[in-house]
């Protein structure tokens, strides 16, 4: 792998060279070149990172661009492991970039997807809630509620699952997509347009945030906002993907960029964020699936100071990986290239001879 220096820090960093990307079916690409023109024209402006959440400064090029072969790179801060998108769109142009971009450009033709939900997806936050919630709180209504909903398939999957168990359930959520919103409510599902901010005065026993953080602008302040959902004592649902497993992506860290992502996060970053701000943390993976408990006495007592290393190894390591199975699978390719070279020399071989006869 190559090294570059951030100009920043001055520190030699890993890059991860691009080697491909994604394809773009036509409504993909129409908003491709859409985004491309906001940008150019300034309506979308750019932002450069220079600090990190933590306060440090101290900061790495991981990559140069991504998935998209945009260039939107990642910096990695050498003091916490947190990775942030640098340049990103700014924070203030996210809402109508989600409102007008975000669903064509990652989903293209297959925005049908929206109203399916991976089945695990739904499933491991059930088992969350059955090993660490729903137990204790037997015989009680449940409130939940969504952060970002979108067409509002996993709330709906989370709450058929809960109820086949017996136990009440009362669900909504918000979503800034209005297209979405509807498409949520049709699964009888009470959604607002908007984030946290539009289920203000609003009170849940859980609070599901489920691959949303990550597209979060200034996390602290949308934090802020959802903190007063959770009831005291309630659970906080996070997940992410998880920057230490790769293997949704073929182990390749630039499929696993968008830069849609503002932040990349290993399951100990993402509790450095959220640990402060009076949650406990509860159980996590590096997936990255997480719960947290309410609980504003909280005192957090992380020891970040291996963070950058761990995640800088674990990368090495799913590179090394990567190319280790790209080279099997050549082989394989040229191995079957050879036995069906081997096998049409054969049938041309016994056609020549019976020509002869």
């Amino acid at each position: 792998m190559m090294a570059m220096k951030d100009k920043t820090s001055g520190q030699a960093a890993v890059e991860f060279p691009f080697y491909y990307g994604f394809k773009l079916d036509p409504k993909r690409r129409r908003a491709y070149f859409t985004l491309l023109k906001y940008i150019f024209d300034g309506k979308y402006r750019l932002e450069h990172v220079k600090k990190c959440l933590c306060g440090s400064d101290d900061l790495e090029v991981l990559s140069v661009q991504d998935r998209f072969v945009l260039p939107f790179g990642t910096k990695i801060c050498r003091q916490c492991g947190l990775i942030q998108v640098s340049p990103r769109l700014s924070f203030n142009d996210l809402p109508e970039f989600y409102e007008k971009v975000y669903y064509d450009l990652i989903l293209g033709e297959s925005i049908r997807d929206l109203m399916t939900v991976k089945p695990d997806s739904a499933e491991k936050i059930y088992e969350y809630l059955d090993r660490y919630v729903t137990r204790k709180e037997a015989g009680r209504r449940l409130e939940i509620i969504e952060i970002g909903c979108g067409r509002g398939a996993l709330l709906d999957k989370v709450r058929n699952l809960l109820e086949k168990d017996g136990i009440a359930v009362d669900v909504c959520g918000c979503e800034p997509s209005e297209d979405a919103s509807q498409m949520a409510r049709s699964r009888g599902i009470d959604v607002y347009k908007g984030l946290a901010e539009s289920l203000a005065g609003k009170k849940a026993d859980i609070v599901i945030l489920s691959h949303v953080v990550e597209h979060f602008g200034d996390i602290k302040s949308e934090f802020n906002k959802i903190k007063p959902l959770v009831k005291e004592g309630g659970y906080l649902y996070v997940e992410v993907p998880g920057v230490c497993y790769l293997k949704d992506y073929d182990y390749n860290y630039i499929v696993y960029s968008a830069f849609v992502h503002n932040y990349n996060f290993n399951l100990l970053s993402l509790r450095s964020v959220i640990e402060p701000l009076g949650f406990k943390f509860i159980a996590g993976d590096e997936y990255v699936r997480s719960l947290f408990r309410c609980q504003p006495s909280h005192v957090c007592g992380l020891d970040l100071s291996n963070n950058y290393f761990t995640i800088i190894s674990t990368l090495k390591q799913l590179e090394e990986k990567r190319l280790s199975m790209n080279k099997s699978r050549a082989g394989r390719l040229i191995r079957s290239a050879s036995r069906i070279k081997s096998g049409l020399l054969k049938l041309l071989k016994r056609g020549f001879h019976g020509c002869e006869d």
